[in-house]
């Protein structure tokens, strides 16, 4: 055999396949349960808003009866609490204590006590009307 009339034989170069980048997938992963988790938790938090919305606000005892100073069983004083804003819904309690108070005859007198941003105007009227 003739070697020295044949060409040289090129080297076989062995190409290592390139490593895929993971971490982009798991960034975007992490990402993607995060935004389920985010988006979940304010659903939650919107139900939880309307549906306290949707029952007002709860209250125990409409009516506290209670001694602050002594006097006369037959002589009371009622104490009328009007807090936060003036609507619809706060006339309707004002003007239920109030008319509680009229019609008990022991009642002698009413201080109110208000503790209010303001309001309506409506609703505001309507109770200086009932007091007055």
């Amino acid at each position: 055999m003739d070697f020295e009339n044949q060409k040289p034989v090129e080297p076989v170069v062995v190409y290592k396949p390139e490593k895929k980048h993971r971490g982009w997938k798991i960034f975007w992963a992490i990402i993607t349960v995060l935004s389920i988790l985010c988006n979940i938790v304010l659903f939650l938090m919107l139900i939880s808003v309307a549906f306290f919305a949707f029952l007002g606000p709860v209250r125990r005892d409409f009516f506290i009866e209670e001694v602050i100073r002594e006097g006369p069983p037959e002589q009371k004083i009622v104490v009328v609490n009007l807090q936060g804003i003036i609507d619809g819904r706060t006339y309707t309690d004002i003007y239920k204590q109030l008319r509680a108070a009229g019609a008990d005859d022991k009642v002698k007198g009413v201080i109110v006590r208000v503790d209010s941003p303001g309001g309506m105007a409506s609703a505001s009227d309507r109770i200086y009307n009932e007091i007055g």
